[in-house]
């Protein structure tokens, strides 16, 4: 298995459409860790990337050092948020609903197949399993691709999952979905879903308004109505004039 050492914010990360848009079950440190790891992949070479996608999967090592600078942390709060992560990540999964002849045919992939830190040293090592290694090495089409320092001061994971979410759909600059679709990809509680107010108050408002903020991006959202009943949101967003930075773009298929 392929050790990649963690590198700095200015790296991409990379994963294909399916996966930026499917439920992830990640909280903020866990999102923060994984993307942390991802991130890193930006610097391997077509070898090792080939090698870590046709073998048995990568490990990517991350200390509390690069990961305190990546979130603006000092390092013992970063330490201890990684290590909490690490031991909630390996029960973690990406979730995916695909179309069969007859309904839907749910399939789940862990994230990691190994996790482990090192007390007293300062870092953390994920183990990535050969079924997460296609979605992440970008080595097919339709991929979505952002920079980690554009994402790395959303504050929510609803917020980083919108912003996913919006750059899978970056060449059209729309992102329109169901309300039950946006219900399972933003992994909402019940009440939330019994309740439009409380998703737009709880997850459509604040993340917007924290992906405007905080991101290369500017984003306008707008609902869809079946006679009184929300049924839609429509997304359209840019990139921010003022950001200056340079942007990958993806397909979108």
């Amino acid at each position: 298995m392929d050790l990649v050492e963690i590198a700095a914010t200015e790296n991409n990360i990379t994963m294909t459409n399916v996966v930026a848009r499917a439920s992830h079950e990640l909280k903020l440190g866990e999102k923060r860790l994984i993307c942390s790891a991802l991130s890193s992949l930006d610097s391997m070479t077509a070898k090792r990337l080939f090698d870590a996608h046709v073998k048995n999967g990568f490990s990517v090592r991350i200390s509390a050092q690069d990961y305190a600078a990546q979130f603006n942390l000092d390092e013992s709060t970063a330490y201890a948020q990684m290590k909490e992560s690490c031991d909630l990540l390996f029960e973690r999964h990406i979730r995916f609903e695909e179309k069969a002849k007859r309904g839907v045919v749910v399939r789940k992939i862990r994230w990691v197949s190994e996790a482990k830190y090192a007390k007293g040293e300062g870092w953390v090592e994920l183990f990535f399993t050969h079924q997460v290694a296609p979605h992440v090495l970008g080595l097919r089409s339709n991929f979505t691709t952002y920079k980690l320092k554009h994402a790395a001061g959303l504050d929510t994971t609803y917020a980083w999952k919108l912003y996913e979410c919006l750059m899978s759909w970056k060449s059209t600059g729309r992102y329109s979905v169901t309300v039950e679709e946006f219900h399972k990809v933003m992994e909402t509680p019940i009440s939330f879903q019994q309740n439009f107010k409380d998703l737009r108050v709880r997850v459509i408002e604040p993340s917007v308004k924290s992906i405007n903020a905080r991101t290369d991006l500017i984003v306008q959202y707008s609902t869809i109505k079946h006679v009184r009943k929300v049924v839609g949101l429509e997304f359209r967003f840019m990139q921010n004039p003022q950001a200056g930075l340079d942007l990958t773009a993806s397909d979108t298929k």
